[in-house]
C-alpha cells in the first residue's frame, strides 16, 4: 500500500500538471491572443517540419524572414504557413522554405493569422490528440472522475 506522504505528493503533482494543461489550452483557444498550431505538409522543411507544434502570437507589423500562418483567398479555413519574402506595405509575397516557387497570390494583412513565434518537434501531434474527443476524455474527464471519487473517499472517511 502506497503511504499517505506519498499518495499527497502525486495527488498535488496531478493538481499542478492538469491546472497547467488548462492554462495551456485556454491560452491557446486564443483567448489571450496567443494560438498553438500543429504543422501539416513540408512545405517549410527543414526549419518546420510535419507534427511541429508552433505558438502563434498576432503582431503589429510583420517583416520579411517572419514565418506566418495566414488564411485563403478562397477558402478562410485553409491556413498555410509560410515565410515572407516581400513586403509592399498592405500585402505581402511568401513562399514555403521547401518550395521552389512564390506562393501565386499576396497575402493581405487582414488574411495573417500571427507570427510563428516559437515550435516544438513532435508535440504537434500530441496536441492533435488532446483536441479529439478521445485525448478529451482521457486527459480531462477521467481524471476528473478520478479526483472526485478520491476527494469523495476522503471527506465521506472524515465524517464518519
Amino acid at each position: 500500500m502506497v503511504n499517505r506522504k506519498t499518495a499527497d505528493k502525486f495527488y498535488y503533482g496531478a493538481i499542478i500538471f492538469y491546472a497547467l494543461l488548462i492554462l495551456f489550452i485556454v491560452a491557446g483557444s486564443g483567448v489571450m491572443g496567443v494560438r498553438f498550431f500543429s504543422a501539416q505538409g513540408n512545405s517549410m522543411d527543414p526549419s518546420i517540419k510535419e507534427g511541429f507544434f508552433m505558438c502563434v502570437v498576432p503582431q503589429n507589423n510583420y517583416h520579411v524572414g517572419d514565418a506566418i500562418i495566414f488564411t485563403s483567398h478562397n477558402n478562410p479555413s485553409l491556413l498555410t504557413t509560410h515565410r515572407i519574402l516581400h513586403d509592399n506595405k498592405t500585402s505581402f509575397i511568401t513562399k514555403g522554405d521547401n518550395n521552389n516557387a512564390t506562393d501565386k497570390e499576396y497575402v493581405h494583412v487582414s488574411q495573417i493569422v500571427g507570427k510563428v513565434v516559437f515550435n516544438i518537434p513532435l508535440l504537434g501531434g500530441v496536441y492533435i490528440f488532446l483536441k479529439s474527443f478521445l485525448g478529451t476524455m482521457l486527459f480531462f474527464y477521467v481524471p476528473a472522475a478520478f479526483f472526485l471519487f478520491i476527494e469523495g473517499k476522503r471527506i465521506t472517511r472524515n465524517l464518519f
